[in-house]
């Protein structure tokens, strides 16, 4: 092979290799902020509901179905809400009637991240109502408040990054 054939097969796998690293880095980046931009938008639903506890005074009486007032008035229908205690109890869930009588949700990835990080998130399985969510939860006030939101295909075609910049860039080269 030549010195001229040698140099271009160098600088090519050179410049193959930055632009993969640069597709991975930037997938990696629009990923991570659109699930960050998930988690923003969950949070807020969360703080509202903090604040009607705390307004409502539904610490001390703990009539947490009052929440049912809030979800008729502000939260999105697609919006699930549940507020655990530190023990993992659920003391509401706006999407269970028989909320009292459910599991104990010490155990769940994005609660054990909330007690530990103030805040935490998972996509799973929820046995209870047969579908996967997109859960946040947040550590506020002596509670979990845990907001979810369906996860289906629009809500996985938000997350997924936007094939235009991958093609973009494969073009350039």
């Amino acid at each position: 092979m030549t010195i001229k054939r040698r140099l271009f097969v160098y600088y090519f796998l050179l410049f193959a290799v930055f632009t993969l690293s640069i597709l991975i880095f930037q997938n990696y980046r629009e990923k991570r902020f659109r699930i960050e931009e998930l988690e923003s938008r969950l949070n807020e639903y969360a703080l509202l509901v903090d604040r009607f506890i705390t307004g409502n005074g539904l610490h001390e009486n703990g009539e947490y179905s009052s929440l049912d007032s809030l979800k008729k008035l502000v939260l999105p229908g697609e919006i699930r809400l549940t507020v655990l205690s530190f023990s993992g109890d659920v003391l509401y869930d706006n999407n269970v009637p028989a909320y009292s009588r459910m599991e104990n949700h010490a155990g769940r990835p994005e609660f054990v991240r909330a007690l530990r990080e103030e805040k935490g998130f998972n996509i799973r399985h929820s046995v209870t109502t047969d579908q996967n969510y997109f859960y946040y939860a947040k550590k506020i006030n002596g509670l979990i408040i845990r907001t979810a939101m369906v996860y289906d295909v629009e809500l996985r075609n938000f997350l997924e990054t936007e094939g235009a910049f991958l093609g973009f860039i494969v073009l350039l080269n």
